[in-house]
């Protein structure tokens, strides 16, 4: 017959034993794995406490600025003087753009100035060329206008 082993019978009391061990039960341990997190996670909780109040200690003071209990006599406001007109400079009227379709209009001086010239006039044609060989190939289908109304909610 094989000998009493007495290690398999305190392994399993170990894993069936409560928290709270009775008279009769051998005193429960943790594992080694879990005193070893607890100890980390108190020493970690430690330093991010450590840090914080470390860190209120050296915070910059707030710049407080005595204020006086009682405000300093101030006499009467005086009159404001009527406000001055802007001078008026030339070229600073709006621009009507309806009138001024296929012309220049330069601002880079401050104020708009209406030029019509061969070069402006070129320049401007090319651009009209270019916009339609770009736009020629572009067409809108059936499908991919929008639906005028809406499908009725059910």
């Amino acid at each position: 017959m094989p000998a009493h082993d007495p290690v398999a019978p305190k392994a399993v009391l170990f894993a069936l034993a409560p928290l709270s061990a009775s008279r009769d039960s051998p005193p429960v341990r943790l594992p080694r794995e879990v005193v070893v997190l607890l100890t980390l996670l108190v020493a970690a909780m430690a330093a991010v406490l450590a840090y914080v109040i470390y860190r209120r200690a050296h915070l910059p003071k707030p710049h407080t600025v005595a204020v006086p209990a009682t405000p300093p006599a101030v006499a009467a406001p005086a009159a404001k003087p009527p406000p001055v007109p802007a001078p008026k400079v030339q070229g600073t009227e709006s621009v009507d753009l309806t009138q001024h379709d296929a012309q220049t209009i330069d601002f880079s001086h401050g104020h708009p100035e209406i030029k019509q010239s061969a070069a402006d006039r070129a320049a401007l044609n090319e651009g009209l060329k270019d916009i339609s060989e770009a736009t020629k190939d572009v067409t809108f289908g059936p499908g991919d206008a929008a639906p005028a109304d809406p499908p009725p909610k059910k």
